[in-house]
């Protein structure tokens, strides 16, 4: 099976589309995605599938999670009554897309920014998903937002603006206790780098510094955030890329 990847985020940083591209081939036009998460999850699943590393082909669209909400109000099979109000939610429109479209991939990622209660329904959700085994879908969360996992490798900085920052990079990543604080701190990396938002968007400069970063690092100094999403990456969507079986289907579809 053709497998196309979703992506679902919470903002343009995250993963937005940054300009229209013409498909000379197909006689198309195709959205080029910008922001630190596309480049992140698709490098992921290509170092352990060996799919190729190609955004703009593998990628079939970037919406905000909260856009997939009214999809959910048909659906009345509410899945894990216990779960958290947002746990379901997410679980729900996990279901309805996958039923209505049996070859996407659906990867969801949103920031803590600080509130516990969103680690622990990272949690919940992914415990129902691994309860079905590898189904392609998965869920991580970033701590405290993406801004703070492009504050884990200076060789990022460094692919990008020819040197580091003259400072270096500030202190843990996932230490920041709000996304406010992380974003500050980027900022202040930018400004010794005199990167200039008038020239580049922030959601290409992400991109590009996401495609830099080596996720070794990045899994090493952000265990809670990207180091759990890339092992759910690796056990719940990289087994579908592989072409093996699908074990079952999100909570709530039989």
């Amino acid at each position: 099976m053709a497998w196309t990847i979703e992506l679902w985020v919470e903002g343009p940083t995250d993963a937005g589309c940054l300009e229209a591209v013409a498909d000379d081939a197909n006689g198309e036009t195709q959205a080029t995605l910008g922001g630190a998460l596309p480049p992140i999850v698709v490098r992921s699943l290509a170092a352990a599938s060996r799919i190729p590393a190609d955004v703009n082909n593998r990628v079939l669209r970037a919406s905000k999670v909260k856009d997939e909400w009214p999809r959910v109000w048909g659906f009345r099979r509410s899945p894990a009554p216990e779960l958290s109000k947002f746990a379901r939610k997410l679980l729900a429109a996990l279901v309805t897309a996958r039923h209505e479209r049996p070859d996407a991939l659906v990867v969801i990622v949103w920031d803590t920014d600080g509130d516990r209660d969103r680690l622990a329904t990272r949690h919940q959700v992914d415990s129902e998903l691994r309860d079905k085994g590898p189904t392609g879908a998965a869920v991580g969360v970033c701590v405290p937002c993406v801004e703070a996992w492009l504050l884990a490798d200076a060789g990022a900085f460094k692919a990008r603006f020819d040197s580091g920052p003259s400072q270096g990079l500030p202190g843990a990543p996932e230490d920041y206790r709000r996304s406010d604080d992380a974003q500050r701190a980027l900022d202040g990396v930018l400004e010794q780098l005199d990167w200039s938002e008038e020239a580049e968007s922030k959601s290409s400069l992400f991109a590009r510094l996401a495609q830099e970063i080596d996720l070794d690092t990045l899994a090493t100094r952000c265990p809670k955030g990207y180091g759990k999403l890339r092992r759910a990456l690796v056990d719940l969507v990289v087994p579908s890329l592989r072409g093996g079986p699908q074990r079952g289907c999100p909570p709530g579809v039989t």
